[in-house]
């Protein structure tokens, strides 16, 4: 708390209900007449008091931890208050407060060159001294001597309390902001050569910033307060105003006391307070020196600045236009999205900060409206750079919103939807964000928000074909029949009609050129390719990507009719397969593409799971591009490409296998023939050569105890495990998941010769199959197994495609497990382990209550696209800006949460596809007066027994207008609204 009052009594009370007690006095009588600004500040038990300045007390009382304020007189008729301010402190104000019982505290430096040498400090009774007459002879305002440091070197804006004492007549004083020998502030002052004056010694050059020629009477005390605040310098000797000037050279640094060729020097009572200015978590920082100090403080919900402070030329080109800035944040953040929504009710310049460093480093977006300018600026050691500019303010009185993008060396900014610039500039990657406004007192900042950048705002490349937009993209025609190609936007996609091929119309021809969509920059190295693609056709449909050319590119493709998917290159016009199935895609079906290109390394996922993994470093470089092939529907959709950094990383296990960590992986042995086993990692392989095996050798029996390298955690719960594995021996090899011990399992196996893929529990030392098929798997051909348990659900896949899926509850943990059985060729390349992860789908802003029964929809889209509204129903949208949006809930169905702020947990459920439905035959027996009915399902339970364990969905259509079938029946509305109502309800919620 801050009041100013203008009669001060001569002591500090503390008064409880029960006694008074004396904290603090003297014996000092205040002057008749004179006014006086008096500042208490009060945080938790400790109390410091000023009068005008000067240091009266700093004391620690816990008796009284919260209160008002208010003003107090005793037989006083002529008592006068003038003004009262009160500021929340939002920390401790005490920085430092040395006891002076030692040394310690401190440390001591000779400037070099001394004579007289060294220096003689020493503590006593609280004092600390300095008694030799140690110099430098210098008759220049710079005169080093000795000094006794202390304080932290990150300390900004402080307020530094000494009273000081000579009983020589050299120079006394303090030093702040101190750097190093060559960088800091100083005051000093010296009775024999009749100065005082202020100093700054910048790369070792000194300069006089004040003087008089004032003389200190030796052997009188005085209290020195010294006030750095931003580029303010305030000095203040016994309460009266010394200095006040303006330099931002330092802007931080430790407290230093002086002395030179003083051999009676003596300070105490020593006090370094915080003096930054806080507004809840905002940190003032002023630089205009007209009008100031600025004026913020939190009203209504926003954050307002009213004072008229500003500094510079009036001229509009003028880039520095330093005014006041409140900042927040981590110093360490790096990529992040800020918004904020703004209204001016004046007319001058507004803006935002981001990645700001210090005072003399940070990015500032600002918007004049009286200069009619928007302007991005680069403030880099002090200098000022324009990075974008465009005519153009604000509307005065007008609420609008300024968003910034700011990921890695990609700066983008947004008025409103509207895109402003797009710049790289690589100067500062991490710093906290601020508002800013110069000459502006009617500002009001409503809303300031950082989030982590939507994964859109990553993109190199994202598709305007919503938009009706192809710009960027060009059209290669490459077939020689039924030439050329159509392409067209179509329903929000990339469309291409033309039946255009090259034959011959086999499946084993590689090349299969027939037209693609070209598009991005060539310079392009890793990247993350997306595509949602969809045919209507049954032939080739793919991705082009580090095309340099139309010799030179990798293409993946797959095709219904000739049943594969493939990765194929094209090198100098000779096509090359490096990946390739039988997987025919399902007509009218979309499909989900990512290409990892990461050096060397290719990875595909089809729908979120992983596909395949290839190594091939022929191409490096290249752009992307939309494939078909004699295929007369194909479309393409949530085109994107992205830096490979955004990839995920946050890996429980990745384990490439260049070595065999042997703390990381345990070897069990359970078969009982022909071991031991032989596990050995080699060339980037975990490979098992032993024939060991245990049990039945019949295909029917599940146990199948061989041989299996162990390793994670036991505590491991939800998780997703992906293996690259190769057989060249034709038994078992697999994957086992939540391994608890030896007893307690879960194992997927594929064994060739006997004609199986197995999904077995083994619980309590007992072998279940859970599921199986008789696919077999082909010798020497590299698959990725992966294997989801969530809750209680199971999942399989095989380079993607789905196996199996299904609820067991037995084993709720464990590690993870390589297994193989009879199997002298089992090969492992790559064990990836990752947790599943809530990704925030949409974040609702402050919001007032919305009327009981209104029902909120969340669209994937944005604003710009929403649907006709609907009475008692709003939307929110998850896209904002210029983004278009996309589904990204996984066709297959999605786990969805709803939580409060700053909680784990809340409510979710999972949410299964429509497909995942079958139609029941239900019967209805209705409640006489219409009220209720009951639904009996025969063929999904017995008589007289529950509904069978499942997933119901059931859906309603509410006739509000039924006089078709009931011409006498009431007619209801909504809202004006008479339409039928349609309702869903999933058993179980």
């Amino acid at each position: 708390m801050v009041p100013r009052i203008g009669v001060v009594p001569g002591r500090a009370d503390m008064v409880t209900t029960s006694a008074v007690s004396v904290l603090w006095e003297d014996k000092v009588a205040y002057d008749l007449t004179k006014s006086y600004e008096l500042v208490i500040e009060a945080y938790q038990d400790r109390l410091v008091g000023y009068l005008d300045s000067a240091l009266l007390f700093s004391v620690r009382d816990s008796a009284v931890s919260t209160g008002q304020v208010g003003f107090y007189c005793w037989a006083n008729t002529g008592a006068h208050f003038e003004a009262l301010e009160v500021e929340a402190l939002e920390s401790d104000p005490l920085l430092w407060h040395p006891s002076f019982e030692g040394l310690s505290e401190m440390l001591i430096v000779d400037e070099p060159g001394v004579i007289y040498g060294p220096s003689q400090w020493d503590v006593v009774s609280g004092v600390l001294s300095q008694s030799s007459n140690v110099h430098v002879n210098d008759t220049s305002p710079h005169c080093p001597g000795t000094y006794a440091l202390g304080g932290d070197s990150a300390w900004q804006n402080v307020q530094i309390s000494v009273r000081l004492r000579s009983e020589n007549d050299g120079a006394i004083g303090v030093m702040f902001r101190y750097q190093d020998g060559d960088n800091y502030y100083r005051f000093s002052m010296d009775s024999q050569r009749s100065y005082r004056h202020l100093i700054k010694k910048v790369g070792g050059v000194v300069t006089v910033l004040w003087q008089d020629n004032v003389q200190y009477s030796v052997g009188q005390s005085y209290e020195l307060t010294l006030c750095a605040l931003d580029t303010e310098l305030r000095g203040y000797m016994d309460g009266l105003p010394l200095f006040t000037v303006y330099d931002g050279d330092m802007k931080r640094g430790r407290v230093g006391l002086y002395c030179w060729a003083n051999t009676g020097a003596h300070f105490e009572r020593v006090l370094v307070t915080d003096a930054t200015r806080r507004v809840g978590s905002w940190i003032i920082h002023d630089e205009g020196t007209v009008n100031a100090p600025s004026v913020w403080r939190v009203s209504g919900g926003a954050l307002l600045q009213t004072a008229d402070i500003y500094d510079s030329s009036q001229v509009s080109t003028n880039l520095d236009k330093p005014g006041t800035q409140a900042v927040t944040g981590s110093s360490t953040w790096a990529d992040y999205r800020l918004t904020a929504r703004i209204r001016s009710d004046d007319d001058d310049a507004i803006g935002l900060l981001f990645r700001y460093v210090d005072d003399n480093n940070y990015y500032r977006l600002s918007l004049d409206a009286q200069r009619n300018y928007r302007r991005l600026v680069k403030v880099e050691d002090g200098v000022f750079t324009l990075l974008w500019e465009q005519v153009g303010g604000y509307l005065v009185g007008e609420p609008f919103t300024l968003t910034v993008d700011a990921i890695g060396s990609r700066l983008v900014g947004y008025l409103g939807d509207v895109q402003l610039f797009e710049v790289q500039d690589s100067t500062h990657a991490t710093g906290q964000v601020g508002l800013y406004c110069w000459q502006n007192n009617g500002v009001r900042f409503e809303l300031a928000e950082v989030r982590r950048p939507p994964l859109d705002a990553y993109a190199l490349l994202r598709d305007r074909f919503a938009d009706g937009d192809t710009s960027g993209w060009s059209i290669m025609n490459e077939g020689t029949v039924s030439s050329p190609s159509t392409w067209s936007i179509y329903q929000g996609a990339l469309h291409q009609t033309s039946n255009i091929y090259t034959p011959p119309d086999d499946r084993a021809t590689l090349s299969k050129q027939g037209t693609q969509a070209i598009a991005g920059d060539p310079a392009w190295t890793e990247v993350i390719i997306h595509v949602r693609m969809q045919s209507l056709d049954n032939d080739a449909i793919g991705l082009l990507f580090r095309y340099a050319d139309a010799n030179n590119y990798y293409r993946f493709s797959m095709d219904n009719q000739r049943g594969y998917r493939r990765l194929v290159k094209n090198v100098g016009g000779t096509f090359t397969l490096l990946w390739e199935d039988a997987f025919a895609y399902k007509v009218g079906d979309s499909y989900d593409i990512i290409v990892i290109a990461q050096g060397g390394t290719l990875r595909g996922y089809m729908n979120g799971v992983p596909m395949f993994v290839v190594e091939d470093g022929d191409l490096l470089v290249g752009r992307i591009g939309l494939y078909c092939w004699a295929n007369q529907d194909a479309r393409f959709s949530d085109v994107r490409v992205y830096p490979v950094d955004s990839a995920f990383s946050d890996w429980l296990m990745d384990e490439p296998f260049n070595f065999l960590i042997t703390d990381r992986w345990t070897i069990v042995d359970e078969g009982n023939w022909q071991g031991p086993s032989k596990w050995k990692a080699t060339d980037g392989e975990l490979q098992q050569s032993s024939n060991i095996y245990g049990g039945s050798t019949g295909g029917g029996v599940a146990d199948k105890p061989g041989t299996y390298a162990q390793a994670g955690d036991v505590a491991w719960t939800d998780y997703r495990v992906s293996v690259r594995l190769r057989s060249d021996d034709d038994d078992a090899i697999g994957v086992m998941f939540r391994y608890k011990d030896a007893d307690n399992y879960y194992r997927f196996s594929m064994d060739a010769e006997r004609h199986y893929r197995r999904l077995v529990k083994k619980v309590g030392g007992a072998v279940s199959v859970l599921w199986e098929d008789a696919v077999t798997y082909v010798l020497g051909r590299e698959y990725v197994i992966t294997l989801d348990c969530v809750g209680e659900r199971l999942s399989g896949y095989l380079d993607a495609i789905p196996m199996f899926s299904l609820e067991d509850s037995d084993l709720n943990a464990g590690c993870i497990g390589l297994y193989c059985w009879a199997n002298v060729g089992a090969r492992f390349r790559e064990v990836r382990v990752a947790a599943p992860v809530w990704t925030p789908y949409y974040t609702f802003e402050r919001e007032e209550r919305l009327p009981a029964g209104t029902r909120v929809r969340v669209l994937a889209g944005n604003r710009a696209e929403a649907p006709k509204m609907e009475p008692n129903v709003v939307h929110r949208f998850v896209a904002s800006l210029d983004e278009t949006g996309r589904i990204r809930l996984p066709m297959d169905g999605t786990d969805l949460r709803v939580r409060a702020p700053g909680s784990m947990g809340g409510h979710s459920r999972r949410f299964l596809p429509d497909k995942s439905y079958t139609p029941a035959d239900t019967h209805i027996i209705r409640k006489a007066d219409g009220t209720g009915f009951f639904l009996i399902v025969p063929q999904m339970s017995s008589v007289g027994n529950q509904l069978a364990a499942g997933q119901y969905r059931l859906k309603f259509t509410y006739q509000r207008d039924n006089r078709t079938s009931d011409p006498s029946s009431q007619v209801l509305n909504q809202a004006g609204d008479c339409g039928a109502e349609s309702v869903v309800i999933d058993i179980p919620w």
